[in-house]
């Protein structure tokens, strides 16, 4: 397959995915001001803490869902591994579902514990059942993901980003229609046993055919390696969580629920823009892995840095507007009293998910060449970091305290990292690095930077701030065209090109 044909497979998928994961920034956008109205700050604090549960959960996957993911894109091409394939899918999907009724299980024993510990006044008495009911939805949010990941493996970027859609739509439109009719929080735990379980049939159904036909045994070699894999996998998925879902919990324990969900909307906000970056990341894992198994060492470096520049193109321009705007967008969203609260703790945020961000394409590399272990070092080191920041910063300066503890905790773990696994992996400098994947990027914002702190402060209404945001996008997707080389230009062209006929 030539470059040209590889990047055009990226720029597809990354669009894709921005697309996807725009329709779901829209809707969220539209539907929670309405959610956070008719639940008030401890009830949207409690639903975001639904969510928290169901990402600790997928712990218990033990990398699992990337091993199957990297064995697909690696083995779904070459027709003699296909029953292989098979059998392996087989065997872990049991294994998925045994997982996910073991942490029902374990979510349903715990509701107590929870509803005691994170809930406060009437909340507390409704806490338990809500719980048990969400406990239901987990192992068919299980078998959801993991076929997501499948649909990853095959790159079939649009059903997997569709059925991220899908579930936006049901989980925060769903949620907004039963408030709408007076509902509350069992009946929105309930939707969630109904959305997992749609969507799980839904992408049992699109990844059907890989369990097809599977061969009599797998090789213990290629047991070995899909366990190894998984096991490698499993420590970044779990430190990645702690932290990622950390700070919520760390402030759901020590603050109140208010606070929480105060916190809970400047994070998750932030954490948008992490979705960014994932998407080139998601998109370049199964070409690194299939470039690694050719073994073309120039073409792996070269699309690396390509898709890298494409992360911070991407990346930059929201955090920069995320960072000016805020002020304006949480007071014309949810009110002056969000604006004060929420300001400052998601400005660091901001800046802390920058550096977090900067893990995540040196990660796919390491994990494309079969040591996805070695993410899991940065982020028990981050881990380690950051627990005792908590302890110390939460009590004393509250959600501003969280959000200091996780950009310190960030400068001192994702800089070493990201230096050290493009030495091991690509023998990857930090100057050609820095000029091959940051500098334009950089440049072009700067450029945005200046812009938007000339004039932000003109500012006051949506119009102003959707035109503003319109004309910097236009001013730094011109200067970034400028910048870019012709490759990537002509590519652009292209794919354009297609569109419009």
């Amino acid at each position: 397959m030539s470059s040209s044909s590889l990047g055009r497979k990226i720029l597809r998928g990354v669009l894709s995915n921005l697309l996807g994961q725009g329709a779901v920034f829209i809707l969220s956008f539209l539907l929670t001001p309405w959610i956070v109205k008719k639940l008030g700050v401890d009830g949207y604090g409690f639903y975001t803490l639904l969510w928290s549960v169901l990402s600790y959960a997928l712990i218990a996957n033990l990398g699992s869902f990337y091993a199957a993911q990297h064995f697909v894109s690696k083995w779904q091409e070459i027709q003699e591994r296909r029953g292989d394939l098979a059998l392996l899918l087989r065997k872990t999907i049991l294994y998925v579902w045994g997982a996910g009724f073991v942490v029902a299980l374990a979510v349903w024993n715990s509701r107590y514990f929870l509803a005691h510990h994170f809930l406060h006044g009437s909340l507390s008495q409704e806490g338990p059942g809500v719980f048990a009911l969400l406990s239901l939805s987990i192992p068919f949010y299980f078998t959801a993901q993991f076929s997501n990941n499948i649909l990853w493996g095959l790159k079939r970027f649009s059903l997997a980003n569709a059925l991220t859609a899908v579930q936006a739509l049901l989980m925060t439109g769903g949620a907004s229609m039963l408030l709408y009719f007076g509902l509350g929080l069992k009946a929105i735990a309930l939707l969630f046993v109904f959305s997992q379980l749609c969507l799980s049939a839904l992408g049992l159904k699109m990844v059907y055919p890989l369990f097809l036909n599977p061969s009599l045994g797998v090789s213990s070699q290629d047991k070995k390696a899909f366990v190894s894999f998984a096991a490698k996998s499993a420590a970044p998925l779990i430190f990645v969580t702690l932290v990622s879902q950390g700070d919520r919990a760390a402030v759901g324990f020590w603050l109140s629920l208010t606070q929480l969900g105060y916190y809970s909307l400047s994070a998750s906000l932030a954490q948008k823009f992490n979705s960014v970056s994932a998407s080139v990341a998601a998109v370049s894992f199964p070409i690194l892995s299939e470039l690694v198994g050719r073994g073309d060492e120039e073409r792996l470096k070269r699309i690396y840095l390509r898709t890298s520049e494409l992360a911070f193109f991407a990346l930059l321009p929201l955090s920069i507007f995320s960072f000016v705007l805020i002020p304006q967008f949480m007071s014309l969203w949810l009110g002056p009293a969000f604006s004060e609260v929420c300001t400052w703790p998601f400005r660091i945020l901001v800046i802390a998910n920058l550096l977090n961000l900067s893990i995540y394409m040196p990660n796919q590399i390491a994990s494309a060449r079969g040591n996805p272990h070695w993410g899991a070092y940065a982020w028990i080191f981050k881990f380690s970091l950051v627990l005792p920041l908590w302890i110390l910063l939460i009590p004393r300066w509250q959600m501003t305290g969280a959000a200091i503890g996780m950009l310190i905790a960030e400068i001192l773990a994702a800089i070493p990292f990201l230096i050290y696994i493009h030495r091991r992996t690509l023998e990857l400098g930090v100057f050609e690095f820095a000029l091959s994947s940051v500098m334009r990027p950089l440049i072009a914002a700067l450029a945005l930077g200046l812009f938007a702190f000339i004039f932000h402060a003109m500012i006051g209404t949506w119009l102003g701030l959707f035109s503003f945001a319109l004309i910097g996008g236009l001013i730094y997707l011109g200067i970034s065209y400028l910048l870019i080389d012709s490759d990537a230009k002509a590519l652009l062209i292209r794919e354009i090109s297609l569109k419009i006929r």
